[in-house]
Formats: C-alpha cells, structure tokens, sequence
C-alpha cells in the first residue's frame, strides 16, 4: 500500500510592476519509503558525483546553491558531463531525478550544494 508525501509550495514573483504568484497546497505524491541522503556538499569545478548515501534509485530531489557568487549546473556523466540545470547564487529546485546518478559541477570556483534525493518507488 501507498504512502502520500504532501508538499506545500508558495511562489511569489515582484520586480516593478510586474507580479506573478502561485501557490500550490497539499501536493500529494504517492512514496513508499522514507529512504533519503540529504547534507551540503563541497561542489568543485570538475564534474563529480552527489554522495547518494542509502539512495539507490534516485527520485524527489532539492537542490540549493549555497555559493553568493558562483553558478552551480546539476547533469549527469554520459562519457562526458551533460548539465540539465543550472542554479544562480541563492537559488533552488525541487524536482523528480530521472538519472540515477546525478553529477554536480561549479562554473568557476568551489561552492557549497545543499541536497535531498529520496528513494524512487520501486
């Protein structure tokens, strides 16, 4: 049987006159285990692998660029490091991981990654 995960998320978007907000309430996700890595990790400007601790199957992720002055891209290693995401000083995401493995890289010099990935159902 299925557990529900419920997230709650608030989006609020101001600069000038223009103005954008959403918010979403009691998102339910259907997850069966609470298995999770989560912690900061030292992110260099070579691709390298997020520490997955227990997480086999990778699935919910968070992600947040510490750093106040470097970019942050989160990919995957396919022969070579292939980015799907890139995290500006301060900035987040929260989003279902379709690679396994997901890598990390620093544009310029080392910065601090903030993460969670929760095991995938099975």
């Amino acid at each position: 049987m299925s557990e529900e995960a419920k997230l709650n998320f608030k989006f609020n978007f101001v600069l000038g006159d223009s103005k954008w907000s959403k918010r979403i309430a009691a998102l339910k996700i259907d997850q069966l285990t609470a298995v999770r890595v989560s912690g900061v990790q030292t992110i260099a400007t070579a691709a390298e692998a997020i520490a997955m601790g227990d997480v086999t199957v990778a699935g919910l992720s968070y992600f947040r660029n510490l750093d106040e002055d470097n970019n942050i891209l989160i990919g995957f290693d396919d022969g070579g490091f292939i980015d799907f995401l890139e995290l500006e000083p301060g900035e987040f995401a929260f989003m279902r991981l379709s690679v396994n493995a997901p890598y990390a890289i620093s544009l310029v010099a080392a910065c601090e990654l903030e993460y969670c990935i929760f095991q995938r159902n099975p």
